[in-house]
C-alpha cells in the first residue's frame, strides 16, 4: 500500500516519481560531472532546456550533502565513499515520497556514517519522507531507525521499536551470536557481540572427543 492505495493500481510514472532507490553498488558515470549524474535524478521531469530552478535545486542538494566541492569533478575520478555521496544526491534530489536504501554506509568511514545517517534522519523528518534502509550493521540501525524489521532468511522474525526486537535472544536465533544488549540512556540499544553460537559448539564437540 501507498497513501492507502493498492501499489499496483498505480501507473509506472506515478511510482517513478514517489520512490528513489540507492542500491548498494556505488554510483557509476564515467565522464560527467558529479553536477551532471546529480541532475540526472530528475531525469523524470527535465526539458532539453535545464531549468535555473533545476540547476539551484542540484546545487543546493549537493552542498546539503558536503560535496559542493566536487561538483565539476568527473565521475571516474572519485573514490568509492565520493561515488556513494553523488548516489545519494541522486536519491534525495527528486524529494520523493520514500526512499529506498541499500547498505548506503558502503565505502564510507565511520564519522561519514555517523554525518550521512544524521542528515538522512534530518531530511526525513523536515520532508514528511518515509525512508527504509537495509543495513546489516545493527547497532547504527539502532541508533537511527524508527522501527525495524528483521528477517531471518527473507522471513519477518521481528518488527517494532529498536529495544522491543533487538534482544540477546533474538540476536542469537536469527544470527547465531552470543551477545550482550544493553540500553543507554536513551533507551537504544548497544549491541556487543560476545561469540558465534556455532564456534561455543564446536567447543563443546572437541571437549567431548
Amino acid at each position: 500500500m501507498l497513501d492507502g492505495r493498492d501499489f499496483e493500481e498505480y501507473h509506472r510514472d506515478e511510482i517513478l516519481k514517489a520512490i528513489s532507490y540507492l542500491p548498494q553498488e556505488s554510483s557509476k558515470g564515467g565522464a560527467l560531472t558529479v553536477f551532471e549524474a546529480t541532475m540526472l535524478g530528475k531525469i523524470g521531469s527535465l526539458g532539453w532546456r535545464v531549468k535555473e530552478e533545476e540547476l539551484s535545486s542540484t546545487m543546493n542538494t549537493l552542498k546539503m550533502l558536503g560535496i559542493e566541492s566536487l561538483a565539476m569533478k568527473c565521475m571516474d575520478e572519485l573514490s568509492g565513499g565520493q561515488k556513494q555521496m553523488v548516489g545519494i544526491a541522486q536519491a534525495i534530489i527528486r524529494k520523493p515520497k520514500i526512499l529506498l536504501m541499500d547498505e548506503p554506509t558502503n565505502s564510507l568511514d565511520l564519522s561519514r556514517q555517523l554525518e550521512l545517517f544524521d542528515l538522512i534522519r534530518e531530511i526525513t523528518w523536515f520532508s514528511n519522507m518515509t525512508t527504509i534502509v537495509a543495513l546489516h550493521d545493527l547497532n547504527l540501525a539502532a541508533r537511527y531507525a524508527g522501527n525495524i524489521i528483521l528477517l531471518n532468511r527473507g522471513i519477518i522474525e521481528a518488527s517494532g521499536i529498536p529495544a522491543s526486537v533487538l534482544t540477546e535472544d533474538m540476536i542469537l536465533r536469527v544470527y547465531g551470536v552470543h551477545a550482550r544488549v544493553t540500553l543507554d540512556d536513551e533507551g537504544i540499544p548497544q549491541i556487543i557481540p560476545i561469540s558465534s553460537a556455532r564456534k561455543c559448539r564446536l567447543k563443546e564437540m572437541y571437549a567431548m572427543c
